[in-house]
């Protein structure tokens, strides 16, 4: 049974892809007489990481690439960083466990075998971090991880400001993230007697065991802000990173100890009780065709509103519903009009729809002072002239007549102005045949 078999686990690690690229390096032992001191947990250190990348990150045996231990000399790192990144399509890690040491420029520089001193002679016996950023800088991987478990690790964002030894300037490739062992001015450990070095013991502790609190798949970001939490309470460097894109999203392993994902309970309508009844008044809120089962009282004006829409909709132009703020526009048109279209009962050509008083309707029709769609329809009647009958004051409702004022003086200009505007738009009715505009 694998990591990916555990139960809410991820399909599929960052690293399980087939175009992905490991390169591990570690430098333990330098020539005899260098000033660098050898560090023996940094072969175990490297081993039992590609390890743990391919058993519990998912990484292919193949796609980890031979670990390079001791080499020889810058050149010889330097051709393996490169060959990883154009073999790289996916993603690409590099990680370097070893000596870091600071130029006399305050640039990084990797240890190698044939580093004997801590600053002379670095040029040509250590590599450059500038190296690496350039040799990454034609990669196609769409993500570049690079881990540092060194000393003065955090020293890749930048020296004194210098944009060419700027290392944390991999953030502007796509999707890079890179994660420093210690800052800029502190040593990375390894403790006597441990076998690994403090920093990738910690982290292939967090790999393999997981983590109780995090999600099913541990990432990148989850690593680092666990390392920044667990290291300094052992009082070890904190360590440092820099990411561009959604590089800090890539799963490194499946969380074995994470917690089940909730099971959502099967959703159940509560009962309703024989006594509960719907309050039918929305309060503020105008009515909607969810509610017309509860509107009454303006059966005229939606009959009436279906005439005119029938009749209209063989001449064209639209049909406009105008009133006092909070008068009832809205209740009428959601919960009457549409009800009622939607039930069958617009009274089109062919079809007959009884009205609740067809005399009045009729007398209601004569009264039409209007028509706003003189450029559409060709009816002849002319806007600016009727409207001139709108009356100049509101009118109120008169005793024996039912329903809010439909039409308002003040409206008057603003009506006009907007009639006109829609009859000089391009599509005009003429573009929909018997298309309504209802206001």
């Amino acid at each position: 049974m694998t990591r990916a078999d555990l139960p809410g686990a991820p399909s599929a690690t960052g690293l399980g892809s087939p175009g992905s690229r490991a390169l591990l390096v570690g430098t333990a032992h330098h020539l005899p007489g260098s000033r660098l001191p050898d560090v023996p947990a940094v072969s175990a250190t490297v081993r039992e990481l590609g390890r743990t990348l391919v058993d519990d990150c998912g990484l292919r045996p193949e796609n980890l690439l031979p670990p390079l231990l001791d080499p020889r000399d810058p050149i010889e790192l330097g051709n393996a960083v490169v060959a990883a990144a154009k073999q790289a399509e996916d993603v690409l890690l590099i990680y370097y466990v070893g000596h870091g040491l600071v130029s006399p420029g305050n640039e990084l520089y990797l240890a190698t075998a044939a580093t004997d001193d801590l600053a002379e002679g670095l040029a040509f016996k250590a590599l450059p971090y500038q190296a690496v950023r350039d040799a990454l800088s034609n990669c196609r991987a769409r993500s570049i991880i690079v881990v540092l478990d060194c000393c003065f690790a955090g020293r890749a964002r930048g020296s004194l400001g210098t944009a060419a030894t700027d290392a944390f300037a991999l953030a502007s490739l796509s999707g890079s993230y890179v994660l420093a062992s210690a800052s800029r001015d502190e040593q990375a450990l390894a403790m006597p007697g441990e076998p690994y070095t403090a920093f990738t013991g910690e982290l292939l502790r967090f790999l393999r065991e997981g983590d109780p609190g995090g999600p099913p798949g541990l990432t990148i970001e989850g690593a680092y802000r666990h390392l920044r939490r667990v290291l300094p309470l052992r009082r070890l460097p904190a360590p440092e990173r820099h990411l561009s894109g959604r590089a800090g999203d890539l799963v490194l392993a499946v969380n074995p100890v994470a917690a089940p994902a909730p099971t959502p309970p099967a959703s159940q309508a509560p009962p309703e009780r024989p006594d509960e009844q719907i309050c039918p008044y929305p309060g503020l809120d105008p009515f909607t065709a969810d509610d017309a089962r509860f509107f009454f009282g303006r059966a005229r004006t939606t009959a009436e509103l279906l005439t005119r829409l029938a009749n209209w909709s063989q001449e064209g132009g639209p049909v406009a519903l105008v009133g006092l703020s909070g008068a009832g526009k809205s209740s009428p048109l959601r919960a009457g009009l549409l009800p009622a279209v939607k039930r069958g009962e617009l009274p089109l050509p062919g079809r007959t729809r009884p009205s609740p008083d067809r005399s009045d309707l009729d007398a209601r029709r004569s009264r039409r002072t209007w028509c706003p769609c003189r450029s559409a329809c060709g009816c002849g009647w002319s806007l600016p002239g009727r409207t001139r009958r709108i009356p100049r004051r509101a009118a109120y409702p008169r005793p024996g007549r039912r329903g809010p004022a439909t039409v308002l003086g003040t409206i008057r200009p603003r009506l006009v102005s907007a009639g006109r505007v829609f009859l000089d738009s391009p599509t005009r009715a003429r573009a929909v045949p018997g298309g309504l505009l209802l206001l």
